[in-house]
C-alpha cells in the first residue's frame, strides 16, 4: 500500500500521491485511473474519502470525469478551462437578473478553478461576425453563458455561438427561446410561481386584488409574471376570487417620476384594493415609496407581495414577502452544468426552483 503522510487529510495524501504521479509522467495523459472503490481499498480509506480527492485533481484539470467511463489522466500542461461569459447589455440595471446569477456563477467558477472571460453583446453586435467567431476559436473556450432574454436568433452573439458548437446555456429566460436556439436552458414557472402568491393572499383572506405588471418598449409589449391579463384574471376566478381589467397596471419602470404618476391614477389614495400583486420586488419597493407619501398603511390598509426574492426585501418596513427565484443558486448550477456538459455533450432543459418566501406585508386579515 503506498505510505501516506499523516499530517495531512486523507483526501489531500490521496490528490497529492496521485498528482506526483501524473506530473512525474508514471500516470500517462489519457490513462484511465483506478475506480474509486479500487482506490479507497488501496488506500484504506472511504469512497468519499477518493471522491473528495478526485473532486481537488479536477480542479486542478489534471484528471477528467467521463460518466461511466471513469476518470481520465489529463495533460498537465493543458490549459485551465475557461468560460465565455456574454451578457446581455453593458447598460444593465438592479432589476436585470444577471446582476445576482453572475456573482455567484463566477464564484463557483473560481472554487472549480475555471477561468472566465466576460464581454457584453453591445459590442459584438457592432463586429464582424466572421472575423470574432476567428478569435473566439482561438481562445479554445469550453463553454458559454448567454445573459438576458428576448433572443429571436438573428442576433450576432447567437450567430457566433451556434457557430462555435461549445456548450451554451441561458440561465434564466422561457425554455422555447433556448429550445428555438438550440442552447441548453434553465428556467422558472413563473406562471406557477404567480399561482403560488395569488393563493397565499387570498388564503390570508384579501379578495380585492390588483396586479403590477411592467411594461417593455423594447419588445413593444405589456405582461404579467404569468403570461397576459386574461391568464390572471382565470387564476382569480379558479381561487374564486372576482377581478377585472382596470384591476391590472402596467408599468414602466425606468422613469421612476411617471412610474410613480401613472400609479397614482390606478391606485388614488388607497381603498380600491386590499392587496397587490408586483411584477418584481423593485415595483414593490416604488408601491411602498407610494403609500409612504400618501399615507397608506402596509399591511393594515394594502397587502404587498413581491417577485424574484432580490436582496433587501428583508429590511423593509414591514418585510416584503415575495417569490424567490434562487438567483445564487442558478448561478451556481450554471457552472456545474457547464462544466460537464462537454463531457456528455449535453443539451438539456431544467426548471429552477421557486420558494414562496413569506414576511410583514401579507398578514391575515384577521389579524
Amino acid at each position: 500500500m503506498p505510505e501516506l503522510v499523516i499530517s495531512r487529510t486523507k483526501s489531500q495524501q490521496v490528490s497529492n500521491y496521485l498528482e506526483e504521479k501524473i506530473r512525474s509522467g508514471q500516470l500517462k495523459h489519457g490513462e484511465r485511473l483506478q475506480t474509486v472503490r479500487e482506490l479507497a481499498a488501496l488506500f484504506n480509506v472511504s469512497t468519499i474519502v477518493v471522491n473528495s480527492a478526485y473532486d481537488e485533481l479536477e480542479k486542478k484539470n489534471l484528471v477528467e470525469r467521463c460518466g461511466r467511463r471513469g476518470v481520465f489522466v489529463n495533460d498537465p500542461g493543458k490549459k485551465t478551462k475557461c468560460f465565455l461569459v456574454i451578457n446581455y447589455s453593458a447598460f444593465g440595471s438592479i432589476e436585470y437578473s444577471a446582476t445576482y446569477i453572475l456573482p455567484a456563477f463566477k464564484a463557483r467558477c473560481i472554487s472549480l478553478g475555471i477561468q472566465t472571460e466576460e464581454v457584453y453583446g453591445d459590442f459584438l453586435r457592432n463586429g464582424n461576425v466572421r472575423e470574432l467567431i476567428r478569435q473566439f476559436r482561438e481562445q479554445s473556450y469550453d463553454g458559454a453563458l448567454l445573459i438576458g432574454s428576448g433572443y429571436v436568433g438573428n442576433e450576432q452573439e447567437v450567430i457566433i455561438l451556434q457557430e462555435l458548437g461549445i456548450p451554451v446555456l441561458i440561465p434564466h429566460a422561457p425554455r422555447k427561446e433556448a429550445e428555438n436556439l438550440g442552447f441548453s436552458g434553465f428556467y422558472t414557472n413563473d406562471r406557477q410561481a404567480w399561482f403560488d402568491a395569488m393563493k397565499l393572499l387570498v388564503e390570508r383572506g384579501y379578495r380585492k386584488i390588483g396586479a403590477l405588471g411592467t411594461c417593455r418598449p423594447d419588445f413593444n409589449r405589456c405582461i404579467l409574471r404569468c403570461g397576459d391579463g386574461q391568464t390572471h384574471l382565470q387564476m382569480l376566478h379558479s381561487l374564486g376570487v372576482d377581478g377585472s381589467d382596470e384591476a391590472i397596471c402596467y408599468l414602466t419602470y425606468g422613469d421612476p417620476k411617471q412610474f410613480q404618476e401613472k400609479l397614482g391614477q390606478w391606485l388614488g389614495d388607497g381603498g380600491k384594493f386590499d392587496a397587490i400583486m408586483c411584477f418584481s420586488d423593485f415595483y414593490a419597493l416604488r408601491l411602498y415609496e407610494y403609500c409612504k407619501n400618501h399615507g397608506i398603511r402596509i399591511p393594515k390598509d394594502l397587502a404587498v407581495t413581491g417577485f424574484c426574492g432580490y436582496p433587501g426585501g428583508n429590511l423593509l418596513q414591514p418585510g416584503l414577502s415575495t417569490i424567490d427565484l434562487n438567483y445564487k443558486s442558478i448561478g451556481e448550477q450554471a457552472a456545474d452544468f457547464l462544466l460537464n456538459a462537454g463531457k456528455h455533450n449535453m443539451v438539456q432543459y431544467k426548471e429552477t426552483l421557486h420558494k414562496l418566501i413569506e414576511r410583514g406585508s401579507t398578514p391575515s386579515k384577521t389579524t
